[in-house]
Order: C-alpha cells, then structure tokens, then sequence
C-alpha cells in the first residue's frame, strides 16, 4: 500500500527513541532544562558511539538509546534527579519489554568508547580515524558549566 502510495519511510533514529525515554522521567516544567541536558549528552554519546564502533550499527536504534541514556543519567546529581525516580524509570523501562541482553551489550560498547579515551593519543579527547572529539566529561561541562545537573565526581 505504501509503495502504491510512493511514500519513503525512514526507519526509526536512536534519537527519536531517545526523546520517548526521557519523556518517562518529565514531571514538572522546571526540569525541562535538566532533561535538555540529560538529552544532549545522550545524543553526543549515541552519536562519536556509532562512529567509534562499528558493531553499534547492527542494534536497534531503541537499544542505542536507552543505553545512551544510562551512561548520559551516570552522574546526574541526586538533588536534580532522586534515586527513586530512576529506580521508576527502571520500572517503566523493564515494563516495555525491550531486549535486555542487546541493551547491555550497546552499554558496554558505548562505555569503551569512552573509557578507552585515556589509553589513545589523543589524551583527552576521542579519537576515530582522523577525527578528535571532545571526552564525555569536556560535553557535560560545556552543557553544565554551572554543575547542575552533574556532579563534579564526574567531570
């Protein structure tokens, strides 16, 4: 019917996924800005990850983002986002029925990316090729200058 139609569909981006997860965790207006953070750092996670490592490709866009989204909540101050409201993002999440095993493979390759960061030439940056991409601790303090949504453990 959609050929009949000549429609072009694209297939789902991480990104779109990323959107609807971090929607779980919105409750009042003034944490908008929190979650904009929380959401850029994902989305620069989610984008050097898919440049840095190939075998990222073959997973869903949907397990690339929740598992950008983990890293991205690593660090996030208690005092802007509560334990309990991760520990009920988890539910929501668990809930859905997403593939677990696929989730933590991308968490784990994703986190390579950017603990491998040390041991390259590029010292504080992420390299890809020809390529040199600010660390992960650079993005949230570009985005965070004032610390606070993430704490200083982890800058």
């Amino acid at each position: 019917m959609l050929a009949g139609l000549e429609w072009k569909l694209n297939p789902a981006t991480p990104q779109a996924f990323l959107y609807q997860f971090l929607s779980l965790l919105k409750k009042d207006g003034h944490r908008d800005s929190v979650l904009q953070i929380i959401c850029e750092v994902a989305n620069y996670i989610i984008d050097v990850a898919l440049l840095a490592n190939s075998e990222l490709k073959s997973a869903r866009a949907s397990s690339l983002a929740l598992a950008s989204v983990w890293i991205a909540l690593n660090g996030v101050q208690t005092t802007v986002l509560a334990k309990t409201e991760i520990e009920s993002f988890q539910e929501k999440i668990d809930a859905l029925g997403l593939w677990k095993e696929e989730i933590q493979f991308a968490t784990e390759e994703i986190g390579l990316v950017f603990h491998n960061q040390n041991a390259s030439s590029c010292s504080s940056s992420i390299c890809v090729g020809d390529l040199s991409f600010a660390s992960l601790n650079e993005v949230r303090r570009s985005l965070d200058g004032q610390a606070i949504v993430y704490n200083d453990r982890h800058r």
